[in-house]
């Protein structure tokens, strides 16, 4: 993708109240999202970026949304799944950074929010698949359709991590997780965390 250089440089990139009348936002279209494949997955190291031994595996294995307002002026709410799976016991907790930016049809960026997720493995060496809700608040500009924009999901990454987890790609292939079937899912330990 022409904006992936972009994203990875970068590294960092309800109710409506009347008086004293609540109203509950009603569902409204959400523009069109999706993951970056290229950041949609992480090995994590041993020890610094560059070592050859990996500890974990995790990659964004689903992303749903729904939205809530007014055209343009909506809150968008995510349910992102990430699978986990360790390669061998850790005891310690995992925090990744993962992002949502909003572009347009020239894929520039509009707006990127970053957001940190800490996973836990308690020692287990069983995959599992962690949960995390989270909302993104779109301000669009008024009469241009929802499908002139985009939501774009993935995880941050500097140019020398995206570099490693390329080679790392290769070299764990047989561990890489390929969850595709409901049963599959079901499975697996889920880890949710609060909506933020």
């Amino acid at each position: 993708m022409k904006y992936l250089s972009f994203f990875v440089a970068l590294g960092f990139l309800a109710f409506n109240l009347s008086g004293c009348v609540s109203k509950k936002a009603e569902k409204s279209p959400c523009p069109p999202y999706a993951i970056i494949g290229d950041l949609s997955e992480t090995f994590i190291p041993t020890g610094a970026t560059g070592s050859p031994d990996i500890k974990a595996i995790i990659k964004i294995h689903d992303l749903q949304a729904e939205c809530e307002g007014n055209f343009g002026k909506e809150t968008v709410y995510f349910t992102l799944n990430l699978a986990a799976k360790p390669l061998d016991t850790i005891k310690e907790p995992i925090t990744i950074s993962y992002f949502i930016a909003l572009v347009d049809q020239s894929d520039t960026i509009l707006d990127r929010q970053d957001s940190e997720i800490t996973i836990k493995f308690e020692g287990e060496v069983e995959p599992l698949m962690v949960e995390e809700k989270f909302s993104y608040d779109l301000n669009l500009m008024e009469n241009k359709p929802l499908t002139n924009y985009r939501l774009l999901v993935g995880l941050v990454m500097t140019p020398d991590q995206l570099s490693a987890n390329k080679q790392r790609k290769a070299a764990y292939e047989h561990q890489l997780l390929s969850i595709q079937t409901p049963q599959e899912v079901a499975a697996l330990k889920v880890k949710k965390t609060p909506r933020t």
